[in-house]
Parts: structure tokens; sequence; C-alpha cells
């Protein structure tokens, strides 16, 4: 029985700002994943965005991709065969299937920035005084005191890894599929993109 599709979504506050992921996944129960030893690169498909004054895509991103993905699966006793594409076999059911066809898309790869106007804030702070005590000695009391605060403009960034992938075994059936979308503030999205790899080789490798 095929696994149903998985919607997962997660919105976290970090403390560089707003993160969210979402990953739609599917995986064929019946297929024994623990028998791959091979993914033939078939098919490779990035974004065409053009950089303009607010955004910034990666120049090569499934190339990016690539040089997270090749250590991941070597890590994870899988070989990425970046050559000419086998053709596709009848499909035996009792037949061990040790290779498998890998289709790559990059949706997005970036990051953007937004000015955000100088402003004002009202804070609360804790201020420490001396005072005298029912006895006449020193006592230190702390009193909340209100200050406004002046912030100066400032770029806002957020970075942005949007990553598919597809896997077919030699009869062209599709036996997994995952699209991880992921963004957060900041410029580098390297480590996104890093887990997001890292993910996939660790779920292709194992039932």
């Amino acid at each position: 029985m095929k696994k149903l599709l998985v919607l997962l979504t997660v919105l976290l506050t970090l403390l560089m700002g707003t993160a969210y992921a979402e990953k739609t996944k599917f995986k064929e129960a019946n297929f024994n994943f623990k028998n791959l030893k091979t993914l033939h690169l078939a098919v490779t498909q990035g974004p065409k965005d053009a950089a303009t004054e607010a955004y910034f895509p990666d120049a090569a991103p499934v190339n990016r991709v690539l040089e997270n993905l090749r250590g991941d699966l070597q890590d994870r006793g899988l070989t990425l065969n970046e050559g000419a594409v086998r053709k596709p076999a009848p499909y035996l059911h009792n037949k061990v299937i040790r290779r498998a066809e890998l289709t790559i898309n990059v949706y997005k790869m970036g990051y953007d920035k937004t000015w955000k106007e100088p402003w004002d804030e009202m804070v609360t702070r804790d201020e420490k005084k001396v005072a005298k005590d029912e006895h006449g000695n020193d006592v230190i009391v702390v009193e909340p005191v209100q200050e406004m605060v002046h912030h100066p403009g400032e770029w806002d960034y957020h970075c942005y890894a949007d990553v598919e992938f597809l896997v077919k075994d030699p009869a062209g059936r599709l036996i997994y599929s995952v699209r991880d979308t992921r963004d957060r503030g900041g410029q580098d999205y390297d480590g996104m993109l890093g887990r997001i790899c890292k993910d996939f080789a660790k779920d292709v490798s194992k039932n």
C-alpha cells in the first residue's frame, strides 16, 4: 500500500527573524530502499530568475544542490551517477532494484532585501537607584523607567531554498518524491540547502 502524501508545515520564530519550512513527500512503501545503491541523474532544472536591486538569485542553483548532495549520498552508501542515463528496463516484482533515476527541480534559491525605515520605539527598562530604608540605611531599589529609543534605517534580508527531488525505478515508476521549501531571515541559504539534501539522502537510503 502506498504511503499517503504528507504535508508538513512548520512556522518558527528565530532570533534572526521568521523561519518557514514546508515539505511535501511521497514514498512507495513496497519499494525496498535499503537495496538502492545508485542514483542516475536524469534531469536537472533550475529557476531562471533575473537579479534585481532587491532580489539576488544563486548563479548556479543546480550545481549548488549537487555539491551538497554528492557527499550526503556517499555518506549513506549511495552513488550519484551523473553520466548518461541507462534505458528503462521492464519492472519485475521479484527483482532486486539497486538503481533508480533522479530528477532535481530547483524552484527558488537566493535572497532578497527590503529597506526598513528608521523608527522610534517606547521601551521599559529597569533603573537602579539608591534609597533609604526605615532605619536610614542605603538600599538599592529597582524602578521601571520608560524611554524612547530611536532605531536607524537598515536593510532587512531574507533567503530562500525550494528544491524538489523525484526518484523513479528502472521501469519509470515514481517511488519517491519530495518538495522541500524553506526560508528564513539573513542572506545565507547554504544551511537550509544542506539540511534539505541531507534529509533526502537519509530518506532514500532506508525504508
